[in-house]
């Protein structure tokens, strides 16, 4: 990982290290952090104590992140996706307090790449909202984000559907289900009589 005042800067002021489209050394070096972090997630899997290594591996992914200026990611197959969840899902607050207990420039470059992720706004909508949520939500769920709270679940979104199909009048063929945890009905079409 780069050690320079750019980043020292980022860490202060919030700021993106290059606004600009990444340049060649900057893909040049995510793509070495993104083979070392790929090897991690397929030596360690889901194991990974809270520790000084586990901060350093979440330190590259920030910086990985910032070097090509990502952004929410829609897909489930981006690997900085998937290794965030692998290294964090059900201790980021625990993370968390461990960085915030032992601070320095890599405990604090793993801070601001989980506090990036803490401030995407979730599109709550049906199309997008569960896909949001198993993507990044999670992670502002376990933060216990202000405003955010889990999706209802399937049984409950069809409770909702069957209600709300039955208090217009409507009848439901079957329902579909998104993979994330989304559930809509299809309607059946009135018979023309």
């Amino acid at each position: 990982m780069s050690n320079n005042k750019h980043t020292e800067s980022f860490l202060i002021q919030g700021d993106p290290i290059h606004k600009e489209a990444p340049d060649i050394q900057s893909k040049r070096e995510a793509a070495l952090i993104r083979a070392r972090l790929e090897g991690v997630m397929a030596s360690y899997g889901q194991f990974t104590p809270i520790n000084q290594q586990l901060a350093e591996w979440m330190a590259d992914w920030a910086f990985y992140r910032q070097l090509l200026n990502k952004s929410a990611s829609c897909s489930t197959n981006d690997w900085d996706v998937q290794f965030l969840r692998r290294m964090l899902k059900g201790k980021v607050k625990d993370f968390v307090r461990y960085c915030k207990k032992y601070p320095g420039e890599q405990t604090n470059l793993a801070l601001s790449g989980i506090m990036s992720v803490y401030d995407y706004t979730w599109p709550h909508s049906s199309a997008t909202g569960y896909i949001f949520g198993f993507l990044w939500g999670w992670l502002q769920l376990e933060l216990e984000k202000p405003g955010e709270q889990k999706p209802d679940t399937e049984e409950e979104q069809r409770e909702f559907l069957i209600k709300n199909a039955a208090e217009n009048g409507k009848i439901i063929d079957r329902f579909t289900y998104d993979g994330f945890g989304g559930v809509k009905a299809i309607h059946k079409e009135k018979e023309n009589g």
